[in-house]
């Protein structure tokens, strides 16, 4: 609810703003190259910023981040959450793949704000195609932006960090959960927290206004990891052939919504354990 209205993301690509007081239709978007919503806009600043799904097909227009003026749907801003060949970030990330072949990332769970630093966070979803090798292969980040966050200006849709959770992610742990952000005290010192329980079966704490990791712990059974580097980056452990992983291909958790609590500094999230693929 915002300035009176009602904001609903379609299935079929369309942003509506409802009048709250009669439920008409103040305005109706088509969300270009859009492929649907399963979640609601963000409202930050009298913008919608909204994500999409669907968008796993080899098409020249990714998956994107947009933000849209509150009284007339206009489009403000876009942000492709597949980097493309010749992008300063991302865009060296994807091996030898063409534009065509990047995909994945999708934004199918709403994001979170901070009025403070004006910055909106995002969770991506897993590359395509599926396997790395066929990404070609790299030290570092890697088919950037998927499986990771991004925080964006929500003026502009600017990227200001990213932190990509799973690199060279073969087990299916897209990143597509929901971001805390909580003012926190880290070794006797406050922080501008962001807290994130993963799909890998991770529990992060990341600094909010730069990005920079602070903490990465396991909190479910974990063994494609042995811990991390000094940039944060995981140490991964393929295992075996014949022998299973874990977390399993449902993660360690998925999208369901966790909760924080500024009483107890306790973060809840849904979690289980059960067979690696």
């Amino acid at each position: 609810l915002y300035d009176d209205k009602l904001f609903v993301a379609l299935s079929t690509a369309h942003l509506v703003a409802l009048d709250a007081r009669t439920g008409e239709a103040v305005w109706d978007v088509l969300m270009p190259d859009g492929r649907g919503s399963s979640s609601g806009p963000l409202v930050a600043r009298g913008k919608l910023i909204q994500g999409m799904g669907g968008c796993q097909a080899y098409v020249e227009q990714k998956c994107f981040i947009s933000a849209y003026d509150a009284a007339t749907g206009r489009q403000l801003w876009r942000f492709a959450t597949i980097a493309k060949e010749g992008d300063p970030v991302g865009g060296d990330t994807w091996g030898g793949l063409t534009n065509l072949f990047r995909a994945g990332g999708e934004t199918w769970i709403t994001g979170s704000y901070d009025p403070d630093l004006n910055l909106t966070y995002w969770g991506t979803a897993q590359a395509k195609p599926w396997m790395p090798i066929s990404r070609g292969m790299r030290t570092g980040d890697h088919a950037l932006f998927t499986s990771s966050t991004v925080a964006l200006d929500a003026d502009t849709g600017t990227l200001k960090w990213h932190y990509q959770f799973t690199p060279h992610d073969r087990y299916d742990y897209d990143a597509v959960q929901v971001p805390i952000l909580a003012d926190i005290t880290m070794r006797g010192a406050p922080v501008k927290a962001m807290l994130w329980a993963n799909r890998n079966g991770n529990f992060y704490v990341l600094d909010r206004a730069t990005g920079k990791f602070l903490l990465g712990k396991p909190f479910v059974r974990v063994n494609w990891m042995s811990g991390f580097d000094a940039s944060g980056r995981p140490i991964q452990t393929p295992q075996p052939a014949g022998l299973p992983t874990y977390p399993a291909i449902q993660g360690g958790t998925n999208w369901y919504s966790p909760s924080f609590s500024t009483r107890t500094q306790l973060m809840y999230v849904s979690a289980w354990e059960e067979q690696g693929q």
